[in-house]
Formats: C-alpha cells, structure tokens, sequence
C-alpha cells in the first residue's frame, strides 16, 4: 500500500500500471456531486493480478497532496485503459470525467450491479462492507468501520477532503483491494450460473445510464418558485379552515395523537388502527371518516409534500441529475433517486379552492371512488369541496393547479418526446404463458389484450350487458397472478366477496389456456430448485415459499431486460446525433429529440419494438409540451411533427412546429 505523493512516486506507478488493462477505482470528496461543485480530494487504484495498491491525494484541505498538474497525466492514462471496476462506479466516474477521464471504449464494471445478480432476492443491502462481511467474513469489514468512526470523531465525514492523507488514503486502498476481492468472487458466481450474457448487458448498461445521468434534466425553477408562493398561499387558507372546524390550533403535519385529539374534539373516531393498535391517519383513514375535516387535513399534507418534497429543492437550480440504478431492483428493472423519478406524481393538484358545479362534485364523487376507494355516495358537497384539490382529467397549465412532473421542461432547441411500451407486462406473461390465441393477437396493433383476455376467459363477447365488468375482473386477476395479489386483495379490486374472486380467479385459469401450469410451474420449480431463470438468463433466487413471486420476478424482469437491450441499441444508434436519451420511467423511455432531429423519432421506435426475443410490441408516441405533465398525440410526416392521432392531409406544419431541416 503506497501514497503517491512525489513524480518519483508516480514514475513508479506508471511504470506498474502501464501493463494493468483493468483498473479498479474509488474515488474520495468533498461532496455528493460534481454537479453542484464538489470535486475528488484522492483517488484510489488496484489492478486484478497484482498485489499493489495506490492512492492520490490532490485537494486534501491537511496533510500532504501530490501536484494537481498529474491530474491530468493520471486521467489520460486511465483513459487509454479497457476497463474499470468499482463498487457504485457510475458516482466515482462522474467525478472522474469532470477531472478529464474519457470513459470512450471503457468497460464499467459495477459490482453493486454484480452483487444483485449474484445475490438472493431476498437480499436488499449491497453496500461493500456487508457484502465483505457476509462474503469474507466480520473482519473484510472492520476497517471501514474504524475509518468511518476516525472521520464522524473529527467531524470529516461530511468532507472528507478535512481528512488528511495519511488517514484517508490507507482507507481508499483498503476500498480498491476489497473490491478486487468482490469482483472477483461475484465474477465465479456468475460463470457458475451462466449468467455472463445478462452481466454483459447490465456493464453496457451503466455507460448508457452514466450518460443519461450526466446529461441531466432541465428544470423549469422559475415555475418552482412560483409555484411554492401559490402553494403557501393555499395552505394558510386551509389551515384555518381546519382551525375553524376543531375550535383550536395544533400542529396538523405532527404526531398521530395531535391529529387524534383534533378528530376527537369533532367527534370523529379512528376506523383503522396501526399494528400496534394505534389510530392510523393515513389517507385512507381520513377518506374513511367522510368528513370535512378529514379532507381539509389530507389536503393540506398533500399541498405540503408537494412544497417541501417537490417543489423547494429546485427553486435554484436549472437542471437535475437523478441517479439510475441498474442494480436498484430483484427483478432488474431500473430504480432511480436523487430524486425518485418514478415517484414524481404524475397528478396535480387544484390550489385555488373554487367553489364546484354540480356536474363537477359528481365526476370528482365518481373519481374518489374509483381512485381512492372511498365510499362517497352519500357525501355532502362540503365534504367533496374538502377534497377537490384532487386534480382529474387533462392538465390546463395555469396558475388554478400544480403538478411536480411540469418541472421537467425540454431544452432549447429540443422535443421533449415520451415512448412508452403499451401493455408491456401483459404481453409478457401472455409470452410465458404461451397460448397460441393470445401470441397470434400480439401481431396486431392496438389490442385490447384485457378486452381479449375477458373473452377467452369468461366466454362471452363485447355486446355482453356486463362486459366492462368481465374485462376488469380479467384485468384484474392478470395483473393479481403476475404480482401475487392474494383472494381478499383481489375480491376488494373486483368489488365482490373473497369466494367470488376465488370463482371468478378459477374460471379464468380453467378457460386460459397454460396460466395455471405457468404459475403452478414456476411454484413448483422453486419449491424444489429454488431459483428460476428469466428469457434473457438472468436468475432469481427464491426462498421456496416464495414461489408466486418469482412469477412477478419472471414477468417483470423479462420486461425489463428488453428495455435495457433496446436502451443499448438505442445509445449506440444515438451517438453521432444531438438527440438524447433522458430518462427511464418503468415501461416509459423519455427523449429529448433536437428540432433538426424529428426524422430520427420513427428510426427510435422502430428500434424499440426489434428485440432479441422476437416478441411483437407495440410502443405509443406522446409528445410533452410545454412539460413532462402535458402529452399530447402526434406524428410525423416527412420529418415534421403534427399534432393528432392520424395523419391527415395537410400542406404545411402546424405553427408550433419547429421548422425542419433536411438532414441529407
């Protein structure tokens, strides 16, 4: 273990590390993102076949550093390397590529993304030192430990460029060496269980997402801004609304007991209750007491998360870079933080408070029901007022509603265009299940694949006085078999009693042809094997009571390795063009398509609906403007975009079409 801290230091490096093809790398800062400034302190190197480690200290604020003008000489190097390993690499090569490295023809090998495909589904940590420590043993981890209680003692360990050297970079070798051993045991694994070509798939991957991430969304901060007055506004008039009805003031965002008391003093009793026998206040809970008050006080919960959590953080910032985790799932399907976009509401919310039309007060009766599960039938107009910050229907974009998703704006000069898999999942388990009907279906476009499954299940046809009914329960008992839904959950989404659902669960395997031996299969399989393996290799390790989930995991996971393949192609495709990839949102693929670019929308769908698995999709088209919140249909003729579901005859392109440009 060796500090370069002189050029004889790093002569002798380079001298070592000339011949090393694959590096592995952490890095240590002062912060979480480079994005925002922060910037490496050290750098940490080992090599696969040799037992020397390194580390760099450049910006430690104490201590030694080696000159910052070698810097640039170390980045060069690791640029000309094939490949680097490391544990959350795509965090460590952000801040590498803002000192200089060229990850072009660069493996990223990410051992976190290992670790998952190696690991039971039951294991949810994947840091480095639980994965030492339940690899290796209690002492692979100690050394983290009594570092990470050194730097909280000096009050480093929120930067940890206070650190100095001698302290810092011990640590940050012990990193590379551990994860050399990691890497190389996860690399066993899976050679042992062939799953070399999903591991293949998963190291491309992190590239495509690295860029994703570091191009960035563009945050509109001025509608942040805006909006956050606007939400204040409202929540001071619904606050004392709420002070009206209880007769005192308390604090409605804290404790249970506070919230309790203040129900009491109306004379509304809890009807849930916590597993501890608590009163529960959750949104169903408040929905559940058909109450003025009940609404007012998940209004204004709403109203503040929606300030606090969406909304505040970006009041100052023109651009945000959430993190893509390709190891952030059991199945594999892509988890995302900093923020959770997949979390961001797609709903908005109505802030001014108007009073409702009648019409209005019954479509919003209509939609708590369906929604929400609320018994509303009997609801007073007061208690739906209570709840008709509730936003339903197509987004107006002005000042009466917001919605986080309006954030997300494209840049200058580019469309924000959304592709989204249309019933991905379904296909999927209809692709498992294989009955022929169903696969034929897959062909055609625009299928109703619930409508269809309803008929083949229930044997009926669409002029059925209750087929509505039938497709839903159809709906239903699919999505109940692919995620493991059990009879009392399925009989609430039906609207029947648990023996109905079970009647209703039985007809459908009986008249679906191979659903039943699917499901039974894969449950069987786990009972006796444990472990099931998915159409692109990736395998899942199940406890054997777990066996219907591994129906979910087989389903959903399939699904998601196609868009990683398809989102490879598509970053490959990519590259000589503006147009990029921005982010991905389950079975969504969110692009921002340059305005002399539309003509290559139709080549990204079409490389969207190929994959390896010669499965028929189908992927729809929306075009968000002025907004991630707002799509709308479109399509292209002759590289100029239109507005509407089918093409029509028209001479020139609608005014807020940007001009195209030939791009022969």
């Amino acid at each position: 273990m060796a500090s370069v801290l002189t050029p004889t230091d790093f002569e002798h490096f380079v001298a070592v590390a000339s011949g090393e093809e694959n590096w592995c790398v952490d890095v240590e800062t002062n912060g979480f993102s480079p994005y925002d400034g922060n910037q490496i302190c050290g750098i940490g190197v080992a090599f696969l076949n040799r037992p020397e480690t390194f580390y760099f200290p450049f910006r430690h604020q104490q201590g030694d550093n080696l000159d910052i003008d070698l810097l640039d000489s170390l980045m060069r190097l690791m640029s000309s390397r094939s490949a680097l390993i490391g544990h959350n690499l795509k965090f460590d090569t952000h801040f590498l590529v803002s000192d200089g490295l060229d990850i072009t023809g660069i493996r990223l090998i990410d051992t976190l993304v290992l670790c998952r495909i190696t690991e039971p589904t039951t294991e949810r940590t994947l840091g480095l030192t639980y994965m030492l420590t339940k690899r290796f043993g209690k002492e692979y981890g100690e050394y983290d430990l009594m570092t990470k209680k050194i730097l909280r003692q000096n009050k480093w360990n929120k930067d940890f460029s206070l650190a100095p050297q001698d302290i810092l970079g011990p640590y940050c070798e012990k990193d590379v060496e551990s994860t050399v051993l990691l890497f190389k045991d996860c690399l066993r694994l899976v050679e042992a269980s062939a799953q070399n070509a999903i591991m293949d798939m998963m190291v491309n991957l992190t590239t495509v997402l690295f860029r994703m991430e570091q191009r960035g969304i563009r945050i509109d901060r001025h509608y942040a801004a805006q909006a956050v007055n606007s939400i204040q506004v409202r929540r001071d008039v619904v606050e004392k609304m709420i002070y009206a009805l209880t007769d005192y003031e308390f604090n409605i965002l804290s404790s249970t007991k506070q919230i309790s008391l203040a129900m009491d003093s109306v004379g509304i009793h809890p009807t849930m209750l916590t597993e501890k026998g608590n009163p529960s206040w959750k949104e169903e809970s408040l929905i559940a007491t058909g109450s003025e008050l009940g609404g007012l006080i998940a209004q204004y919960r709403n109203l503040s998360k929606m300030q606090s959590t969406y909304l505040e953080p970006y009041t100052g910032t023109d651009e945000m870079h959430s993190i893509f985790k390709n190891w952030g799932t059991v199945t594999g399907r892509l988890a995302s933080a900093s923020p959770n976009l997949q979390n961001l509401p797609r709903d908005f919310s109505r802030i001014l408070g108007n009073i409702l039309t009648q019409d209005e007060y019954e479509e919003l009766r209509g939609r708590l029901k369906k929604n929400k599960g609320a018994l509303a039938d009997h609801w007073s107009n007061d208690i739906l007022q209570a709840w008709s910050y509730l936003g339903g229907g197509k987004l107006n974009n002005d000042a009466t509603e917001v919605t986080p998703r309006r954030l997300v704006i494209p840049r200058d000069d580019y469309h924000m265009i959304a592709f989204d898999y249309s019933q991905m999942e379904v296909r999927m388990f209809l692709l498992y299940v294989g009955q022929p009907e169903m696969i034929e279906l897959m062909k055609k476009e625009k299928i109703d694949f619930h409508a269809e499954t309803a008929k083949i299940a229930f044997k009926i046809t669409e002029d059925h006085p209750e087929f509505e009914f039938y497709r839903q329960a159809a709906k239903n008992i699919t999505f109940g078999v692919i995620y493991g839904i059990g009879k009392a959950n399925l009989a609430q989404a039906m609207g029947v009693t648990p023996t109905q659902a079970l009647q209703y669960k039985n007809t459908y395997f009986a008249n679906m042809r191979g659903s039943r031996q699917f499901f039974d299969r894969v449950v069987k399989t786990i009972e006796t094997r444990g472990w099931v393996r998915n159409k692109y290799g990736r395998i899942y390790r199940v406890p054997h009571n777990w066996g219907y989930k591994a129906v979910n995991y087989l389903v959903q996971g399939t699904s998601a390795d196609i868009l990683s393949e398809r989102m490879i192609e598509i970053d490959t495709f990519l590259q000589p063009y503006k147009t990029n990839m921005l982010m991905q949102i389950h079975d969504e693929i969110i692009f921002e398509v340059h305005k002399d670019e539309v003509h290559l929308i139709p080549l990204i769908k079409e490389i969207m609906l190929k994959n390896s698995l010669g499965m028929d999709l189908e992927v729809d088209m929306e075009w968000c403007k002025p907004s991630w919140a707002s799509k709308t249909n479109f399509h292209v003729i002759d590289g100029l975009m239109y507005e509407g579901k089918e093409p029509e005859a028209i001479d020139k392109p609608l005014d807020n079409v940007v001009e195209y440009i030939d791009w022969d």
